[in-house]
């Protein structure tokens, strides 16, 4: 008897064990990753931070799993987020820059995964230098990309966090009942350092007395660290908005940097110029669902971890040929994963100055740095790296070097062009230059050259350029041009200086003197795109078509697929009316790059104001070809077939039949489309349709505020109610 009492509780004790501790994990039916701009760890409270900076990612970090020592492959925005939702480093996805890049589409992204698996997915972006035209909307169901105030700072259009925080709080509202990704990103610790109160005065000088002096540093620093606090307290409304909405407990919450700061350290006063660990040691802290004790991993891990991290969580294939680990293992318990793992980093912005690249690798307790003059450096007992052991451990310096050696010959992809954008519209130029990323180009050259010019050398004059930027934008032009002639002394064979000097001529409309600089800049810089195009526009602003043509062929012969090129030779030749030569360039542009069907739809319609209709119509059914759910191209022909009287151009079927199609593809929420679907009825005499749909079309343009269109198609209206169609003059 006592026997069989025994054998029970040793059953019901199995059975138990087995509840408490085999039990499956909440299921992950929301994944939440949150990117904080420009964020170094050691800021963050729960990093060791003096002052209680972080209070909502210090909870997470008690219940979830936080890492030590996070490397970003590089200290930039745009190329760091790349390899955050890629898993792959900027050599492997090829966007080297926040200039001039785009994220090609045979790069996979996380969200290009959950979308595919059930996942309803979403990003809110807080900078333009994350904007959609760069790559990174790749499966996203929605991104949040336009901003209701945007904010001017000495670095970039931008959105505060609070703003981004009401729009990821709606969204979350209205799919509480799906399975979510969301990517949130705040970009309130990049310059300049404002937070709104009560984090300015907690941590925060005054504004606008935010010394630039990396020797009076402090206010800085206190001034940086408010922002930190703002975005923990923007961070904090998520978090409850999510437990509200009964969410919490089935999200994977990762928090996240794309980038550190320098604030001084090395005289680095922002970043993106070394790559030591103020600028590239990053935060990480992942809670996932039923977690309840915290843990801290000193293993050093990447931001090009976090993809297959996520996949593994959710039992999901991890894409081949990403470079980044699964950390579930730390997640699990597990202390040392992967006991030899190196992580790969690299600065780029010397090149901009004719210096050299850093390309760093770093395992748990070295630093390796390839460049002019290596360095190497103890993290464990140098953490602030002032003393470069390269001289004393030659052969660790070795073999750490041929570690990112391989490293690189493994990833760097051969069959990948690097994206460079040569296409750049007017407002796209004015934000990235108001960041100071126009008229500079950093070398793709990742090979281990030692004959160019130690990084280190070029500081102080990079940290003058970088005051450069600012002063165009707030319009110090007296001031900036001293700065460019100073510039100038310090490196007088360098192209910038006279490219900078020509952009504060341009705006002072000092056309002469443009032309001067830009000239010196080719001199010194033979080739130089951006020169030929400033010299276009002075040419343009002076009203001299034939040297904007000259400018351009220019740009053709040492850019033979430029398509923005191609449209704006266009456009200057269909101004002077010569439409054959113009629609060579024209026929060319779509040859070239089908994808810039917009620029083709411009180009259409300003030989539509020029009542050149014919060739219009040719180009619309061209554009056409190459993208058969143009909107606008669709409406257009639509318009032209069933509202003029052109032979060979009316055709009433034929515009029902692709305003029915625009109309799909707007949803019939659009009134501009919605009125040419029904000309296209009149057209065919089908009155009662015709009358329908104006009267929608009136409904939209009201909603949409547009009072004159509204108008016009009431006119239209009443010609439908008494049996007539619409004919547009103008096009006859």
């Amino acid at each position: 008897m006592r026997l069989k009492i025994i054998i029970t509780i040793v059953v019901l004790g199995a059975v138990l064990a087995g509840y408490l501790f085999l039990s499956p994990k909440p299921v992950i039916r929301h994944v939440i990753l949150i990117s904080m701009d420009t964020t170094r760890s050691d800021f963050l409270s729960c990093y060791g931070y003096p002052c209680d900076t972080t209070p909502n990612i210090d909870v997470l970090a008690q219940t979830g799993v936080l890492f030590e020592n996070v490397i970003t492959p590089q200290p930039y925005t745009l190329p760091a987020h790349c390899s955050m939702l890629t898993g792959t480093v900027p050599p492997y996805h090829g966007v080297l820059d926040n200039k001039g890049y785009i994220l090609g589409k045979d790069n996979v992204v996380l969200a290009e995964i959950l979308k595919k698996n059930g996942f309803s997915t979403a990003g809110f972006i807080s900078a333009f230098v994350l904007d959609s035209q760069f790559g990174l909307d790749q499966g996203f169901d929605v991104y949040d990309d336009e901003f209701e105030n945007e904010q001017i700072t000495v670095a970039i259009v931008e959105r505060t966090g609070d703003e981004t925080t009401r729009h990821v709080i709606k969204w979350l509202e209205e799919k509480r009942g799906e399975k979510n990704f969301v990517f949130l990103h705040y970009y309130d610790p990049h310059m300049s350092y404002e937070a709104p109160e009560p984090f300015r005065s907690k941590f925060a000088i005054p504004s606008g007395k935010i010394p630039m002096n990396p020797k009076q540093d402090q206010g800085r620093r206190d001034a940086y660290a408010g922002e930190i606090a703002f975005t923990d307290h923007c961070i904090g409304r998520v978090i409850e908005k999510l437990k509200e909405l009964e969410m919490y407990d089935s999200s994977l919450i990762i928090i996240t940097a794309d980038h550190g700061e320098g604030l001084g350290d090395h005289k680095e006063t922002t970043h993106g110029y070394f790559i030591y660990q103020d600028t590239v040691k990053v935060p990480l802290v992942i809670k996932v669902p039923g977690s309840s004790k915290g843990r801290r991993i000193k293993s050093p891990v990447g931001l090009i971890d976090i993809v297959p991290t996520v996949c593994s969580l959710l039992g999901l294939e991890t894409p081949a040929g990403i470079q980044g680990e699964n950390l579930n293992p730390y997640i699990n318990g597990q202390e040392q994963v992967y006991p030899d793992r190196h992580l790969f980093t690299q600065g780029l912005e010397a090149t901009v100055y004719g210096g050299n690249s850093l390309l760093g690798v770093v395992n748990d307790r070295y630093k390796y740095i390839q460049t002019t003059r290596p360095e190497l450096y103890d993290l464990v007992n140098d953490p602030g790296e002032h003393n470069n052991l390269f001289a004393k451990e030659l052969n660790r310096s070795r073999i750490m070097k041929d570690r990112l050696a391989q490293m690189l010959e493994e990833t760097v992809r051969r069959d990948a062009a690097f994206g460079a954008k040569n296409m750049m519209d007017d407002d796209t130029r004015n934000r990235l230059e108001s960041l100071g990323y126009v008229g500079r180009t950093v070398s793709e050259d990742l090979s281990f050259d030692q004959s160019k010019e130690d990084p280190k050398d070029l500081i102080d004059y990079h940290v003058l350029n970088a005051q450069l930027a600012p002063l165009v934008t707030h319009e110090k032009f007296t001031l900036a041009r001293d700065l460019c002639r100073k510039l100038i002394s310090l490196k007088p064979g360098f192209y910038k200086p006279y490219f900078d000097l020509a952009k504060v001529a341009m705006k002072e409309k000092n056309y002469q003197d443009v032309i001067i600089n830009l000239e010196k800049t080719l001199e010194l810089k033979p080739g130089y795109i951006e020169a030929y195009e400033g010299l276009a526009d002075v040419y343009d602003s002076l009203g001299k078509p034939d040297k904007v043509l000259e400018q351009y062929k220019k740009i053709l012969e040492l850019q033979p697929d430029n398509v923005k090129v191609y449209f704006l030779l266009s456009e200057i030749l269909y101004d002077q009316g010569k439409y054959d030569q113009a629609d060579k360039y024209f026929t060319r542009q779509l040859t070239k790059n089908p994808s810039y069907e917009d620029m083709a739809v411009t180009l259409a319609e300003k030989l539509l104001a020029k009542q050149q209709n014919k060739l219009a119509y040719k180009h619309f059914l061209r554009i056409l070809e190459t993208d058969s759910e143009s909107i606008e191209t669709l409406n257009s022909l639509a318009w032209l077939e069933g509202a003029s009287k052109i032979e060979g151009i009316r055709n009433p079927d034929k515009a029902l039949k692709n305003a029915l199609k625009a109309c799909e593809l707007t949803s019939y929420e659009q009134a501009e489309v919605v009125d040419t679907l029904a000309v296209a009825y009149a057209a065919l005499g089908q009155y009662e349709m015709a009358i329908k749909m104006a009267e929608k079309a009136v409904r939209l343009a009201d909603k949409e505020g547009d009072n004159g269109l509204s108008q016009r198609i009431g006119t239209r209206l009443r010609l439908y109610k008494s049996g007539r169609m619409f004919v547009d003059e103008s096009l006859n």
